[in-house]
């Protein structure tokens, strides 16, 4: 009886996943190769042996991650950049000395079987879920029922071939977990060898934002050694702080409470802010005067926190506090953000246009400076004179422009006005995003 082309597949798929005879005839990612994800539009999947996770990505973005089972050692899941040619639900298992078992609770495959290009690998169910995170098949990765499903419904969201597996095999890895950033490194389950493992983390690291020179002492020296751990170990690594376009380093940290903890005095300095250390955990911050709402003259305040590899750590909650709230400070695409509040400009026919961060808050509303306003208006033909500024008191002031009038203040030698008014008035329909601290212009 000749058989069907759906019982062909996983007749194939399942005798090599119970005994692999075939060679690998993946792609092997090289080491500190870009990871394939980050460009890739669908469905990517990310596979590392020796973590037993898989990791899906969605057009760049990670979407789920999973614990597996692998290939045992004298069977192993070979490493490669693979695709899928197969998917089938509720698959018959057919042994390669025994009778075909048949869709159902006993059955090997579990509920589904995703084929790779490679013959006679997938991924798929399982039977046995207690052997997730053990070394025990022939080849083949499996998933508890349940997580089978769930990965074979997103890979159902574009034609088969589209889907790209990467298989591979690294002794440490950098893991976004909960808050930040983690480098954990892995037992040697292949006993491939412990060499190239430092130069890979370091590669990792840059790929995420993270700089390499902030690995504690003691990580460095046990990636540089001979041998990997008897058990998975685990380093914070933190999450990238970008101050005003620039990266800092060290990164911020979420400690045990699981709030984000920025490096003072490295934010203070790119905010431009006068500061001087106390101690070994406090920091002394000497504010500029400005309008009422946030100080009311050039004054000190001091603000502890936590020293951790001699670098003062304070949560961003509390530093946002400090100024008021005049800052922005959140946690966009794994990274904290750390900026005054910024205006950006949105054209149909090109990309936003970033105008200045030279705003202020005064009872909830953006002040922008004059003349950055003005730079972005004459720059796209909006105005061509100087507006008239009177002095009303001696912080406040009318900003005339011909037809129309703004109030604003004077602070030190520069003038803010009110931001919303000055855009509308020049045709824009103006957003002012109170959380991000935020002004959009359309």
């Amino acid at each position: 009886m000749q058989r069907t082309p759906f019982r062909t597949a996983v007749t194939i798929g399942l005798a090599i996943c119970v005994i692999t005879s075939m060679v690998a005839t993946g792609t092997v990612p090289a080491q500190g190769q870009a990871p394939d994800w980050a460009n890739h539009s669908g469905v990517f999947i990310d596979i590392n042996l020796p973590a037993y996770r898989l990791t899906t990505h969605n057009d760049g973005h990670q979407a789920a991650r999973y614990p597996i089972g692998i290939g045992r050692v004298n069977g192993q899941t070979p490493p490669g950049n693979y695709w899928l040619v197969k998917r089938v639900t509720d698959p018959t298992f057919y042994p390669i000395d025994g009778e075909p078992m048949p869709p159902g609770p006993n059955n090997p495959l579990g509920v589904c079987w995703l084929g790779l290009n490679i013959p006679g690998y997938g991924i798929h169910g399982t039977n046995r879920p207690e052997t997730i995170g053990t070394a025990v098949t022939g080849g083949c990765i499996r998933l508890v029922n349940q997580e089978a499903l769930a990965l074979f419904e997103l890979v159902m969201s574009e034609p088969v071939w589209k889907t790209r597996i990467r298989i591979r095999y690294d002794l440490a890895d950098v893991v976004w977990a909960g808050d930040q950033y983690w480098l954990e490194v892995y037992p040697d389950i292949y006993q491939k060898g412990f060499d190239g493992v430092l130069p890979r983390v370091q590669f990792l690291m840059r790929e995420v934002g993270l700089n390499p020179d902030y690995l504690w002492h003691n990580v460095v020296s046990l990636l540089e050694g001979d041998h990997a751990p008897e058990r998975v170990l685990r380093f914070p690594l933190g999450v990238p702080v970008e101050v005003n376009d620039s990266i800092l380093n060290p990164p911020a940290l979420a400690f045990a409470s699981g709030e984000l903890f920025v490096p003072l005095p490295e934010v203070l300095d790119a905010l431009t802010i006068d500061f001087r250390a106390i101690g070994r955990s406090t920091v002394a911050i000497s504010l500029p005067p400005g309008p009422a709402s946030m100080f009311e003259e050039q004054s000190q305040v001091s603000i502890e926190g936590y020293n951790f590899h001699d670098t003062i750590y304070v949560s961003a909650t509390k530093l946002q506090e400090v100024v008021d709230g005049a800052l922005v400070c959140e946690v966009v695409d794994n990274t904290v953000l750390v900026s005054w509040p910024r205006a950006y400009a949105h054209h149909r026919s090109s990309k936003s246009e970033f105008i200045t961060s030279r705003l202020i808050i005064v009872t909830g509303g953006p002040l922008i400076e004059l003349e950055s306003a003005l730079s972005y208006l004459r720059g796209r033909g909006l105005t061509d004179t100087d507006p008239v500024v009177v002095d009303l008191t001696d912080d406040t002031v009318l900003v005339g422009f011909g037809q129309f009038t703004i109030g604003g203040i004077r602070l030190e030698d520069e003038v803010f006005v009110e931001a919303l008014p000055l855009f509308k008035a020049f045709g824009y329909t103006v957003v002012w995003v109170k959380g991000t601290r935020t002004l959009h212009l359309f």
